[in-house]
């Protein structure tokens, strides 16, 4: 469960799935419920990434990152929570005089790979479901 991406994380935490699973005393598929949903999200969430950024909306753009890392987070989605966490740090680094074009940018920059990602996270849940 734990392949190492080049950057040393991992596509899933193993440990945050079992977290999941065995915190799950009175049902046991409530953690499944959390997973597709998460799942289910997923799209909206890059595409609320890819909007606020393309758009220059730098509010919006700090609100959806964190929406996405932190939920991430919660099921043990190491590599796409890094590789947000990496956009959340050029956002903080943007001035805002340079908003305009700096946001497009890091979309050029972050949208491929977070959305590579994404799709790899998906697959790798879906696996892990069944």
């Amino acid at each position: 469960m734990k392949e190492m991406h080049a950057l040393g994380h991992p596509l899933l935490e193993s440990t945050v799935l079992d977290r999941l699973r065995d915190g799950d005393d009175n049902d046991s598929d409530i953690w499944r419920l959390f997973i597709r949903n998460y799942i289910g999200l997923l799209p909206r969430r890059i595409e609320r990434v890819r909007l606020c950024l393309t758009s220059a909306d730098f509010e919006g753009a700090m609100d959806s990152v964190l929406s996405l890392r932190s939920s991430s987070e919660m099921v043990g989605a190491e590599r796409l929570a890094a590789l947000t966490g990496h956009l959340q740090a050029a956002l903080r680094t943007a001035s805002e005089h340079d908003v305009t074009t700096a946001l497009p940018g890091m979309a050029r920059a972050h949208l491929d790979d977070l959305s590579r990602c994404a799709i790899q996270t998906k697959n790798r849940l879906l696996q892990v479901l069944s």
